[in-house]
């Protein structure tokens, strides 16, 4: 509980300015016209249980086979954002119909040097997905398995592609953070240098492809550090590693910060990314 409260506590410093209030899901999401499915998945890797919330369209066939896209982190998805409304607007304008899997992540579990987001990365890639391909009809190739994040849980996706690119066929991260150790205040995110280190070691060919996005504000102030110029500065060298390993990627500077607008103004691009729009 403390962990979960912790970084809660992160997401809500990671969105300044922004008032962020936490209820359940099923009541942020009793209005949408698909399937929320609450599941409790036992993780013998992380001999615990997590929580993953599950939406399904609302013309969900269990004759036909559906891609995946797998979302961290799960109350943000679905109590913060509303996603499964928005998503229920785009099925029904024809947008190609996916399964979204949302997962609870606690704090220690998106750190890349961390033991504990050691094995939640294994977990997300071997046993999640066997879970959610056992439960539902869905298309079992990898290419057709998406992660999707923002902030920290932009950053944990592309953690659990580069750890298990073989699990995975495309990454869309929004406004990802390799920051270094208490730089907003908080012990936050410290990927640098242990991403660096995880793209070099692995010597796997067939990687997922990336597409990233950020905010063109600089310095903005988040608990003493500054977000934007140091994320940007340290996810500069995350992308010439990738590319050094002839990773896809595709990224660009859009205008805004780190900040809901900034998720809602680009969740649209992500997902024609992911679902090749």
């Amino acid at each position: 509980m403390k962990n979960k409260l912790s970084f809660f506590l992160l997401a809500f410093f990671l969105f300044p300015l922004i008032n962020i209030s936490i209820a359940n899901a099923e009541n942020f999401s009793a209005d949408s016209d698909g399937k929320i499915d609450s599941l409790k998945i036992k993780s013998k890797i992380l001999e615990a249980e997590k929580d993953v919330f599950v939406y399904l369209p609302k013309d969900y066939n269990p004759q036909k086979t559906y891609p995946v896209i797998y979302c961290f982190i799960k109350t943000f998805y679905f109590n913060v954002v509303k996603f499964p409304q928005l998503l229920d607007s785009l099925y029904a304008g024809g947008f190609p119909e996916a399964i979204i899997a949302s997962v609870d992540t606690d704090e220690e579990e998106v750190y890349a040097d961390s033991p504990q987001g050691k094995k939640f990365r294994e977990f997300a890639a071997k046993e999640i997905t066997a879970e959610i391909d056992q439960k539902y009809s869905t298309d079992k190739k990898s290419q057709s398995r998406f992660l999707l994040g923002f902030s920290a849980g932009a950053t944990a996706a592309c953690e659990i592609a580069f750890e298990y690119p073989g699990y995975f066929g495309k990454v869309a991260a929004q406004s990802p953070g390799w920051m270094t150790r208490n730089s907003t205040g908080l012990r936050t995110i410290d990927f640098t240098e242990a991403s660096l280190v995880n793209l070099k070691e692995n010597k796997s060919t067939v990687y997922p492809s990336f597409w990233f996005v950020w905010g063109d504000e600089k310095n903005i102030d988040v608990r003493g550090g500054l977000w934007e110029s140091r994320s940007r500065e340290n996810s500069t060298k995350i992308l010439r590693a990738m590319k050094e390993k002839n990773i896809q990627v595709e990224s660009s500077i859009v205008p805004g910060s780190h900040n809901l607008q900034l998720y809602r103004s680009t969740i649209i691009p992500a997902l024609n990314y992911l679902m090749g729009r």
